[in-house]
């Protein structure tokens, strides 16, 4: 078992497979970690890293916000867009006029 003794068995064994239940404090922090260490290693380029933290800041951001945000095109942060997209960092939710973007 990870962390304080529980009642409750962080395993489950079924005949095909065994699930292994990580209390949700050591998820948060091995979540945070290991998005931290993918987006280190996948070497985000400046106009990224700040397109992150804005939506981060503001999921509702139109591309237009973020090319003033950013100093950079609207057609330059569609490109970037796309990677994070590709990268699996970000999803848009909702329709394109009334949607926002998520950080997965």
């Amino acid at each position: 078992m990870v962390g304080a003794p529980s009642r409750v068995s962080a395993f489950t064994i079924s005949q095909n497979f065994i699930r292994v239940t990580f209390p949700e404090r050591f998820t948060k922090k091995f979540t945070k970690k290991f998005t931290e260490e993918f987006i280190n290693n996948i070497n985000l380029n400046n106009s990224q890293k700040q397109i992150l933290a804005l939506i981060a800041g503001n999921p509702h951001l139109t591309q237009e916000q973020l090319a003033d945000a950013v100093g950079i095109t609207k057609r330059a942060i569609a490109k970037n867009m796309n990677a994070l997209k590709s990268y699996g960092l970000i999803e848009r939710v909702g329709a394109n006029n009334n949607g926002h973007w998520k950080i997965v």
